[in-house]
């Protein structure tokens, strides 16, 4: 049963018929619930298929993935997921139903209008990666934005991150990969987060790195 708490003129909550109203970033939104559908076609599948490759991709991502579009969900109904779920399931999928993947080249882990990292590079070490980058100019502002790295790997699912890393200034970071990361290709990100949090880059792919060991 729906509630109006406020009077006849204020906030709605809870359900009516077929119409569920509830707030969402201090709005007041209404949903028409969905029918029940018992037989789907081929571009249902597809798309319900879309949603479980992205979601099953996003599984570990949770912390990253908001801190990389949360900016770009304020002022809107959407929160970080949805945005996130959103860009991804229409760009970053190949293939079609029964066989829809991820495109791990057009993902985009984050989103913002910060500079982008310039010529970034992907290399091994002892032990994981390392992040490189073309250093900003002695005058840039940029200098003090902190690199946002991920891994994933492609048969574990796992992911190891850094949120908050080295400032784009160093031109470099290490990122540790677990032994079982380290002897299976993994897909490799990287972004910018500037030092008072109010902007992020948009994220950039930077390969596949195959085993390490």
């Amino acid at each position: 049963m729906g509630k109006i708490p406020n009077g006849i003129l204020g906030t709605v909550i809870g359900s009516t018929g077929n119409v569920t109203a509830y707030m969402l970033n201090g709005e007041n939104v209404t949903r028409v619930k969905a029918r029940k559908i018992t037989h789907f076609s081929i571009k249902q599948l597809a798309n319900q298929q879309g949603m479980l490759v992205v979601n099953e991709f996003f599984r570990f991502m949770g912390d990253f993935l908001k801190v990389g579009f949360d900016l770009a969900a304020k002022g809107t109904t959407k929160n970080y997921h949805n945005i996130a779920t959103s860009y991804n399931k229409k760009n970053a999928l190949k293939g079609e139903y029964p066989n829809i993947e991820i495109d791990y080249q057009k993902v985009m882990l984050s989103m913002g209008d910060l500079l982008e990292a310039q010529n970034p590079l992907t290399e091994i070490v002892s032990g994981g990666l390392k992040f490189s980058w073309d250093l900003p100019g002695a005058n840039s502002q940029a200098g003090q934005d902190q690199a946002m790295i991920l891994a994933y790997g492609t048969i574990s699912k796992q992911v190891q991150s850094i949120l908050y890393g080295s400032k784009r200034i160093e031109g470099e970071a290490i990122l540790q990969l677990s032994s079982k990361m380290q002897k299976e290709p993994v897909e490799t990100y990287i972004s910018f987060i500037s030092a008072d949090r109010q902007s992020v880059s948009n994220s950039i792919y930077t390969g596949r790195i195959e085993p390490i060991s």
